[in-house]
């Protein structure tokens, strides 16, 4: 049975953080090889990478932050809502 290991690429603003992650799950897997990888992003270009084998991705609802103020980018709905 395979390893399981959660990275999580916390900023969907740009592309370095999930580029970054990306590179270490497919180091991960070269070297320790058998591990089930699930990356979790707010980036909506996460589709646009290609994945190291063994690993999947869960795009997760993006949140911008103003004054002071946590708002959902995509959801049609209330923070405290989700």
């Amino acid at each position: 049975m395979p390893t399981k290991l959660l990275l999580y690429a916390h900023n969907g603003g740009g592309l370095g953080h999930l580029s970054r992650q990306l590179k270490i799950a497919a180091f991960l897997q070269a070297e320790v090889g058998d591990l089930s990888i699930l990356l979790l992003t707010q980036s909506s270009m996460a589709h646009a990478f290609p994945l190291p084998p063994g690993t999947d991705v869960v795009k997760l609802p993006e949140a911008l932050l103003g004054k002071e103020l946590l708002a959902l980018k995509d959801l049609p709905m209330p923070l405290e809502a989700v």
